[in-house]
This record gives structure tokens, sequence and C-alpha cells, in this order.
């Protein structure tokens, strides 16, 4: 019987490796994707998240709780999941671990990038818009949504709740594709936009939107 040496692991990573390959080869999907494919996942993305801040405005209005209108936020994380839509914070660890293992180009992760964070804006500002003319009684609801960030400014409490915010997105993109249960995904989502909606965390695309 072989002895093992002191260098190798006693259990096989497997789990972890197959994690690994499912980031990549998503990463190589969404890099390989067309303008056109990107523009329209991305403004289907932000419409999610816009949902979600709907969400968010209206259970505020009525029960004045901020606990459960971060909970009512992750109805638009739920939507990016089973959709598969593209959210720009997302693309900070799916994309880049596949430029890192070589299937994937630098000049692609900017295309990624820049088109992702146009469209999801546009498509969050279109959900907004509507919103605020199809809820007048929510604007003074988004007026103190909004205004959480705005007192932020660019100190360190901002830099401090914007990595929060990207962490979050990461691990909650990690653990997703730790699974291939959509049920078991939407564990995570779930407890992001959580977190993100009731902690007012300093997230790019979400303090766009309200």
């Amino acid at each position: 019987m072989t002895q093992r040496t002191a260098a190798e692991p006693d259990v096989p990573q497997q789990d972890s490796e197959q994690t690994f390959d499912r980031l990549v080869d998503e990463g190589h999907q969404r890099l390989g994707r067309s303008w056109l494919g990107l523009a329209a996942t991305g403004f289907l993305g932000g419409l999610d998240v816009g949902v979600g801040v709907l969400a968010l405005l209206l259970v505020e209005h009525v029960t004045h709780s901020v606990l459960l209108g971060g909970l009512a936020f992750s109805a638009g994380f739920i939507a990016l999941t089973l959709a598969r839509t593209e959210l720009f914070t997302e693309n900070f660890l799916v994309p880049v671990v596949t430029v890192v293992a070589k299937r994937g180009t630098v000049a692609g992760l900017a295309r990624l990038w820049t088109t992702t964070l146009l469209t999801n804006l546009l498509g969050g500002w279109v959900v907004t818009g509507l919103v605020m003319a199809g809820f007048p009684a929510l604007r003074a609801s988004a007026v103190e949504a909004a205004q959480s960030y705005v007192d932020l400014g660019f100190g360190w409490s901002a830099f401090a709740l914007a990595l929060i915010g990207g962490m979050l997105i990461t691990l909650m993109t990690h653990l997703q594709h730790a699974t291939e249960s959509d049920g078991v995904r939407l564990v995570p989502a779930v407890v992001a936009g959580f977190l993100l909606g009731a902690g007012k965390v300093n997230h790019a695309i979400v303090a766009s939107l309200v």
C-alpha cells in the first residue's frame, strides 16, 4: 500500500474543483455573448433589480419596517437567479476567474463590464421611472431610501459599505455555483438581497436606482 506524502490531501477536493469549473464555463459563456446578447441580459438584469426596489418601497411604505423591506428587496435577486440575467457587480468573480484560467481575454472582460453596467442602469431607471409615475405615494419612501446613500458621501464609511456590498455579491455568486439546484441557489440570493436592502449597503446599481 502506497503511503501518502505530507503534501497530498487525504480527501480530493472534487466539490471545489467542480465549483471552479462551473465558474469558468459560465464566465466563458458570458464573455462570448454578442453585443445584443449582453445588452439584452444586462437590461433585463436592471429590470429585475428594479422590481426588487419596487418591492422594498412598497413594503417599507406600508409596514415602516426596514427589515421587511430588505426581505422584500430579495425578490429582485430571486428574479436575477431564475432568469440568469446579468448584474454588473456579479461580474467581478465569474468572468475574472475565466480570464485568469486563460479562457477569456481582458478586452472581452472590459466589454462585458461596460455593456452590463450601462444596460443595468438603463433597465433599472426605466422601472424606477414607471414606479414613480404609477405609485406617486411611494415618492416620499423613495426619497428617504435615497437619502441614506446621499448621506454616505465619499468617505471611509461609504468605501467600507461598498466593499461589503461587493463581498456579499461575490459570496452569493460563489455559493450559487457550488450547486446545480435552482432551489438551493435561491437561498444565497434571498440572504444577499436581504442584507443589501435592510443594511442599506452601498451597492453600485441599487444606489443608482433609489
